[in-house]
């Protein structure tokens, strides 16, 4: 299961009850019979709910207790590592820092520098002309 507090549109949005709901949420998924859940949540390094705290990783691990992957700007090997080292996580996504380098392992094996992700990578983006929205 991937869950997120963000939305498409606000990648800042927290849920409404925010401790209370996490204990729900991941302990509800973990009673469905999850296999894992798989957090994604904008700067998964940092806390879920204020300014200090655990990951939303780290909520998932406490009240689902099923494997879990962290997802966001964890494309830089430090955030990674340190993610696991601290067990908020069991696998961490590195999602579009793969897609521009495919070689992601060993460049950080290895210490090469990483390229950046460029939104430009994903274009050309389809978009709906202005009088493709119109009601008639």
């Amino acid at each position: 299961m991937r869950i997120s507090q963000g939305k498409v549109n606000d990648f800042d949005h927290k849920w409404r009850n925010g401790l209370e709901d996490a204990r729900i949420i991941f302990t509800a998924l973990a009673a469905a019979k999850a296999d894992y859940i798989h957090t994604t949540e904008y700067k998964a390094f940092r806390p879920a709910i204020g300014e200090d705290g655990p990951t939303l990783a780290a909520l998932a691990k406490t009240y689902g207790g099923l494997p879990v992957i962290a997802n966001d700007k964890l494309g830089e090997p430090e955030r990674a590592e340190r993610l696991l080292a601290d067990g908020d996580a069991d696998l961490a996504a590195i999602g579009t820092s793969a897609l521009v380098n495919p070689d992601w392992p060993r460049k950080v094996k290895t210490g090469l520098p990483l390229a950046p992700f460029d939104h430009a990578f994903l274009h050309p983006i389809a978009t709906i002309r202005d009088e493709e929205c119109a009601l008639r």
